[in-house]
């Protein structure tokens, strides 16, 4: 599997609701019976590696979905491929079928997949993922950090902080006092 460079950076999904069908029931069982989440998904317990080994692990099984009770996720999560921002924060990008689902609530079936994957022991890892939009149209970004939102941004190489001028002012608006 290749790993790419990039220079991109990762954003929430905006505002708005997630279908109840993405949410609401993904969500109870990956709180109240995570492993029950797991088999529908097809997924077997992980052997322990590092985070973002983990992940692809989990990932490929959901794609697989080998024995699983319910084989629709996998129509929606075709392809997956390691990334890795300017400051070496390793991620992968999740490629969806939006004609399935669109990226928005396959994005969030993921977040309470992950969930299940963790709460059941299914997968261990030792910090956060976080699942973010990247800007592509049928690709979301999971990856591991201290805090939401910080692909690509933190230490430069040198060690120094980035600094992220302030956006300008607008024209159109005008400024009202």
């Amino acid at each position: 599997m290749n790993i790419l460079l990039e220079a991109e950076s990762s954003k929430g999904f905006g505002r708005g609701r997630y279908k109840n069908v993405i949410d609401a029931l993904p969500k109870a069982l990956a709180d109240t019976q995570p492993k029950k989440l797991m088999q529908r998904l097809g997924v077997g317990k992980i052997e322990p590696g590092s985070d973002i080994v983990i992940l692809e692990k989990f990932l490929k099984q959901v794609i697989a979905a080998e024995g699983a009770e319910d084989d629709v996720m996998s129509e929606v999560y075709t392809d997956i491929e390691l990334s890795r921002d300017n400051n070496k924060l390793q991620g992968i990008k999740v490629q969806i079928n939006a004609a399935e689902v669109p990226l928005r609530d396959a994005s969030r079936f993921m977040v309470h997949a992950l969930h299940a994957a963790e709460k059941s022991t299914y997968a261990n890892w030792t910090r956060t993922p976080y699942v973010e939009n990247i800007g592509r149209g049928n690709q979301f970004l999971i990856y591991f950090a201290d805090k939401p939102e910080s692909w690509s941004e933190g230490k430069k190489k040198d060690g120094s902080d980035k600094k992220i001028p302030p956006p300008s002012p607008s024209k159109d608006k005008g400024n009202k006092k």
